[in-house]
């Protein structure tokens, strides 16, 4: 929700891809569990099912928001704080 005119509150559905292939993302995930000691991001079959889901579940509904103009994709590489700006400011600028 986001206050929009006249204080009125507004629920604005956007979709943002920050498009990552599983080549460079294992090493990283498994890193990251790791330091995190999260369980899902130390085990690579764990990993390989979250892409495999990706694929069958979410990736089909790229083009139902592309037809709905709500649909950003955005440049995942880089640091995190890269990223996450690019990310802030495609929802910020579209909403």
């Amino acid at each position: 929700a986001r206050q929009g005119p006249n204080n009125m509150v507004t629920k604005e559905v956007l979709m943002v891809l920050v498009p990552v292939s599983i080549t460079p993302a294992m090493p990283r995930l498994i890193n990251r569990g790791k330091d995190s000691g999260r369980s899902d991001d130390q085990d690579r079959s764990k990993i390989q099912n979250r892409f495999d889901e990706y694929n069958k579940k979410t990736s089909p509904l790229i083009n139902y928001y592309k037809n709905q103009n709500k649909f950003f994709d955005v440049n995942g590489v880089g640091d995190i704080n890269e990223i996450s700006s690019r990310v802030f400011n495609t929802i910020d600028n579209n909403i």
